[in-house]
Order: structure tokens, then C-alpha cells, then sequence
């Protein structure tokens, strides 16, 4: 059984976070670094696929995701990046959105748009 007080005291030290912070180490996740590294591995090879990290909030997906990036990066990848919440739920692609806006912004130099929209190399 646990107690709660009645009242909470916020303390107002610090100021609030503007960013979220991700541990700089990996802390037992051998076999699904594997696992990411593998499917790296295969898409340089030529068969892509797809994998959806899943879990609780907390459990480190986030960290997960940014060494797999790491990985990706020092590969020579390209690396897409989108974000979604729960508030998100009436636009379900935004992650997609998210991230096609961003590699557009950083590379508009080289991504051909018509209306906001992108088009295929050539047209």
C-alpha cells in the first residue's frame, strides 16, 4: 500500500524542458539493436521492409530509435525523421508529413516541388 501526500510541493528551481533528453547509452537492448542492425543490413542488400517500435511509454524506444539512426547514419543513410501523439489520432500520417517536410527544407536545394508538392526526379 503506498501513501500520497496531500499536498505536493512543486519545486521551481529549475527551468522547464524545452527538449527531450535521450540517455547516451543503450542500456539492454542487445538483441533488438541486432535485430535493426540486421534489417540495415538486408535493406543495403536491396530488400527493404519495415519494423514498428512499439512499447510502453518509457521503456526506450526513443534511445532504441536514435542509435539505430546512429548506425543508419554512419551507413551512409538517409534518415527520415516524423513525430506523432496521441493528439495526432485525426491526422494519421503526420509522422510522415513531419519527416518529408523536413528532408524538403533541408535538402530544397535538390527536392523538386510543383504546388507544394513534391515530383519525381525528371519531370
Amino acid at each position: 500500500m503506498f501513501a500520497y501526500p496531500a499536498r505536493a510541493t512543486i519545486w521551481s528551481g529549475l527551468p522547464p524542458m524545452t527538449e527531450t533528453l535521450i540517455s547516451p547509452v543503450l542500456v539492454r537492448r542487445t538483441h533488438e539493436m541486432e535485430t535493426l542492425d540486421r534489417a540495415l543490413r538486408a535493406t543495403q542488400n536491396g530488400t527493404g521492409g519495415c519494423i514498428l517500435l512499439a512499447g510502453e511509454a518509457g521503456i526506450g524506444k526513443s534511445r532504441l530509435a536514435a542509435g539505430f539512426a546512429d548506425n543508419a547514419t554512419t551507413a551512409h543513410f538517409l534518415i527520415l525523421q516524423g513525430y506523432c501523439s496521441e493528439q495526432d489520432s485525426s491526422f494519421p500520417y503526420a509522422p510522415w508529413v513531419n519527416a518529408l517536410r523536413a528532408a524538403t527544407l533541408k535538402f530544397r536545394s535538390t527536392v523538386r516541388t510543383r504546388g507544394g508538392c513534391l515530383i519525381p526526379h525528371g519531370n
